[in-house]
């Protein structure tokens, strides 16, 4: 046979297989990428077995060489160095994205790996499902194209079929004959593989490490796993995908978007959760539709698993609701209790769910079979994993978090029988779970663990009593770990859902008000904290009584909103009156009905005495700031923020009583404690240093208290802004710092930055006291 007739018989048998696939497009089959690639592979290789063996006859003398008939990698890439073209070359990997953005970090990571592992390099690429997993993975293949003779894409999903895409390498080789089974065939692929160089086979979409295990080649080359599940670190070395930084799904958006601006961009991005799959869905639904980045938005909240079914990328085989629906259904088969899980977790935040929650949960809370699970740390543990494989969360140690979308789309493919039950479930489990007391420093990192899905179930639309009292706690963690305006703002939210909703003298709308009195206080809204704890001590009177703990809590709080009224003009001494009366009377009470170590006892002392110390009852003030502070040191220890506050104030009563060096020493000691304790940026950190700052100065030492007051103005401008009390206060007293010191101009530039006024800002002198957060108003 002539060389021109083989050639000719080639020509046929490729157009052959290019009209199979032509009239399969014809008859409506949609193919996606990869089932594309294994097609177009597949007629390579009805072509390819032949011909290498015809090929092997050699050219008919005088002709020159012809091309290598297995050789099915992809053209050369524009402007890159040309391909060796060799007698087994093969490549089928899928076309390279168009949108493909960033990623660099990734890609150098992934090579770094594969070119230090020996012999043969395994690397793992791990992540969510829609991270864009197989979008690197061919990126990588495309990029680095020039370094590899063999690169094969294997679609895994179905075990099964691994062998048979190894058989097509081989035929596309021609390692293979079609003859053998197809052990046989792959078989003979791996090992011509271990005794060849510079090869590059990717696994796509591997559901667990057995399924992929015994078809990994060992030899001189670079294998690729893309998979959902963690559990590689035996296999290969992982290389976790994580979703696009901001500025890689911006890029994504405006590429495939163009109308959208940088500012839209980035909201859409931040409500995809720059998940590489959402962000390129809804690029694609925005281009498609004209549709504004505010309309987009707002479907999306409102129909997030509808929203994500739509646009989907030609890179991607599905969408994202598609992808959960089908991860959701298969783990339905294989744990209904991890579904179960699955449902409660949608229902939190897309924050690390602490296994507490769940672990903890008390009899009878939880359905069969996640009941009997939660009861085993071992069981429930398997049970994440599965979500971990299934690429519907992240399994860490704290346990499970979900992204923002699959939290959205598993709510709403739920029936309305599954979410009633799941939100019942949860608000029970979140009481069960609920964090100690929320003044106590020890218990503030499980606080921050637990908040987030704590406010993600809306406190504020349960009828549940526990769970508004958790609510609650929540707003005073919040302000006395130092995040004034959240905590402020839980208050408000609760207070104005309750009062609308249970009416103003429900058990739950009244502790939301008493809340809501102190985060305005500490936010310096002096008055409307006083009208607001007014409202709520009348109100409770008339509904609980004189004597009741509620009652003389909010007694507590108004005495110290009178006080900070008062301090707002010092020469004016009825406030200060109010207050004194109100606070001895509550003394009393609590002393009687309590005792004298309860907690709101020592609180309603420490706002006593500074009263007393406003009114120039020093001696008073003096003495019982020292008996507050020896009880709350001997209950709370010397570290505890209620005892370092109440330190504070008997430092400054010191210097008010005219002993500034022993104030000094003190006010030192607490500065010191507080930083270490509570952080240089908390509120009651940055008062001490204030005080210390003021007490320098009062001894002369005005160029000290410039640095510490310059300091501490700057942090309070940060954390609390320009216009907070606090931080006008500490404005006027590095002015007079500055005076003190002949720096009349800088004292000027600085009035200017912050002139006089406000609400409730005293005028103060030199050593003005600033404004005091008393630990009085924490709950009883």
């Amino acid at each position: 046979m002539t060389q021109a007739y083989r050639w000719a018989v080639a020509s046929i048998l490729s157009l052959l297989a290019v009209a199979l696939v032509w009239l399969a497009c014809q008859l409506g089959f949609e193919l996606d990428v990869e089932t594309s690639a294994t097609v177009a592979a597949l007629a390579a290789a009805l072509v390819a077995a032949p011909l290498t063996q015809w090929a092997k006859q050699g050219p008919v003398k005088g002709t020159a060489p012809a091309p290598a008939v297995g050789d099915v990698r992809r053209p050369p890439l524009p402007g890159g160095p040309p391909r060796a073209v060799g007698a087994a070359l093969a490549w089928n990997i899928p076309s390279r994205s168009a949108g493909f953005t960033g990623r660099d970090e990734l890609l150098t990571a992934t090579r770094d790996r594969l070119r230090a592992g020996r012999p043969v390099a395994v690397v793992a690429l791990h992540g969510l499902g829609g991270v864009g997993k197989t979008s690197l993975a061919v990126e990588y293949a495309h990029r680095f194209a020039d370094e590899y003779t063999v690169a094969w894409w294997i679609n895994a999903e179905q075990s099964g079929l691994i062998g048979d895409q190894l058989t097509t390498l081989g035929l596309a080789t021609g390692w293979v004959t079609a003859a053998s089974d197809t052990e046989t065939t792959a078989g003979q692929v791996l090992r011509h593989l271990r005794e060849t160089e510079r090869w590059l086979i990717i696994f796509d979409n591997v559901e667990a490490p057995e399924d992929v295990v015994p078809w990994l080649p060992q030899g001189p080359g670079h294998a690729i796993i893309t998979s959902r599940n963690p559990g590689w670190r035996q296999v290969a070395t992982l290389v976790d995908v994580d979703v696009f930084d901001r500025t890689e799904s911006v890029a994504l958006l405006r590429t495939l978007a163009p109308e959208l601006t940088g500012t839209a961009a980035d909201r859409v991005a931040d409500a995809v959760g720059d998940l590489p799959l959402a962000v390129a869905q809804a690029a694609g639904v925005i281009g498609e539709t004209a549709m504004t980045a505010d309309d987009y938005l707002r479907e999306l909240a409102q129909h997030g698993a509808q929203v994500m079914a739509e646009g989907k990328p030609p890179s991607y085989p599905t969408t994202l609701a598609a992808t959960v629906q089908i991860s959701l259904d298969r783990l339905a088969v294989r744990d209904p209790a991890a579904v179960q899980l699955l449902h409660l977790c949608a229902l939190l935040a897309p924050e690390p769910v602490p296994m507490e929650i769940f672990t903890g949960a008390p009899v009878g809370v939880l359905s069969e079979p996640l009941a009997s699970v939660a009861a085993s740390t071992m069981a429930i543990r398997r049970s994440l994993g599965l979500l971990a494989r299934y690429g519907l969360a992240k399994a860490g140690p704290v346990g499970p978090q979900l992204h923002r979308l699959t939290l959205a789309i598993v709510r709403d493919l739920a029936d309305p029988q599954t979410s009633t039950t799941a939100r019942s479930q949860v608000e029970a489990l979140l009481v069960a779970a609920a964090p100690g007391p929320s003044h106590e420093p020890t218990c503030w990192p499980y606080w921050a663990r637990f908040l987030p899905h704590l406010l993600a179930v809306d406190p504020g639309a349960s009828t549940n009593p526990g769970l508004q009292m958790v609510a609650i706690q929540a707003g005073w963690y919040l302000r006395g770990h130092g995040d004034l305006k959240t905590g402020h703002d839980v208050a408000e939210h609760l207070y104005q859902r309750w009062r609308g909703r249970l009416g103003p003298d429900d058990p739950a709308t009244l502790q939301a008000a008493h809340s809501l009195a102190d985060a305005r206080s500490q936010l310096g809204h002096r008055q409307a904290a006083h009208d607001i704890a007014e409202e709520t001590l009348r109100r409770r009177r008339r509904v609980l009584g004189d004597d009741h703990l509620d009652t003389l809590s909010s007694a507590c709080t108004l005495g110290l909103c009178l006080y900070r009224l008062g301090m707002s003009a010092p020469a004016v001494s009825a406030p200060f009156e109010r207050a004194r009366a109100l606070l001895a009377d509550t003394l009393s009470r609590l002393r009687l009905l309590f005792g004298e170590d309860r907690g709101l006892t020592l609180g309603t002392a420490h706002n006593l005495a500074l009263t007393l110390g406003a009114l120039g009852r020093h001696d008073e003030a003096l003495a019982l700031h020292e008996e507050t502070v020896a009880r709350r040191r001997r209950l709370l220890g010397e570290n505890h923020p209620h005892t370092l506050l109440s330190a504070g104030d008997l430092a400054d009563e010191l210097a008010a009583s005219g002993r500034p060096a022993k104030a000094l020493e003190l006010h030192r000691d607490v500065l010191a404690r507080q930083r270490r304790v509570l952080g240089d940026d908390h509120p009651y950190t940055m008062l001490s240093a204030t005080r210390t700052a003021a007490v320098l100065h009062h001894l002369g030492r005005s160029a000290e208290a410039l640095v510490l007051g310059q300091e501490t103005l700057e942090r309070r401008l940060r954390v609390l802004g320009p216009d907070h009390v606090d931080t006008r206060v500490s404005a006027r007293a590095v002015s007079s710092y500055l005076r003190a010191l002949g720096r009349d101009r800088q004292a000027r530039e600085n009035d200017a930055r912050f002139p006089a006024g406000g609400d409730g800002e005293p005028e103060p002198g030199p050593t003005a006291a600033p404004a005091r957060n008393a630990a009085g108003s924490t709950p009883a």
